[in-house]
């Protein structure tokens, strides 16, 4: 993974192994496996969203606008999905304030609450409609400035092995799965 880029990449080699449909519809296997590989990007994108969701305190709908899928064509039989996307606010985690008055941040599903020292809560009440809410912690010694802290960017959170894995099983089965689908559809047709 490259400074905030996850690729989970399906493409042709896939197409070798099946050169027997291949060969008996020259003409239409291509579209086929275009579309094959289009729902199998689909569904990677969704098993990299269900798994981010499930190991980490994030909302789907932030996972999902940080993911972006390169579609197939007939002539380009590859897609690939990508996450892109920046720091997020702390705000946006598991966030609870203690009777000990310290901010304890919970950013992995089943590991422990982090308290963070000399930070507080509030909303920005200026920056939109409603605020952000966020934590915050002094800078110096004074009353202001203040900054707000940040945890990890959604693409580092796909950084294990097995989840990478778990993504492209997903996608390689739906691809021969819908690719299957076509040509079973294309010799009942003939």
């Amino acid at each position: 993974m490259a400074d905030g880029l996850i690729d989970v990449k399906i493409d042709g080699r896939m197409v070798k192994e099946l050169e027997g449909y291949l060969q008996r519809f020259p003409d239409r296997a291509p579209g086929l496996a275009a579309d094959a590989l289009n729902r199998a990007g689909t569904a990677g994108r969704m098993a990299m969203v269900d798994r981010i969701a499930q190991t980490h305190f994030v909302e789907e709908s932030a996972v999902k606008k940080t993911v972006k899928i390169t579609t197939a064509s007939a002539s380009r039989l590859s897609v690939h999905i990508r996450s892109i996307g920046a720091v997020l606010r702390l705000g946006n985690f598991n966030v609870t304030q203690g009777l000990d008055r310290l901010v304890h941040v919970q950013i992995l599903r089943g590991g422990a609450a982090k308290p963070w020292r000399h930070a507080f809560t509030g909303r920005m009440q200026n920056v939109t409609k409603g605020g952000k809410f966020a934590v915050y912690t002094r800078v110096g010694k004074e009353r202001l400035p203040i900054k707000q802290e940040m945890g990890p960017a959604i693409p580092s959170m796909l950084h294990k092995e097995e989840d990478q894995a778990h993504v492209e099983f997903i996608a390689q089965g739906t691809f021969l799965d819908r690719l299957m689908r076509g040509f079973d559809l294309l010799e009942k047709s003939k």
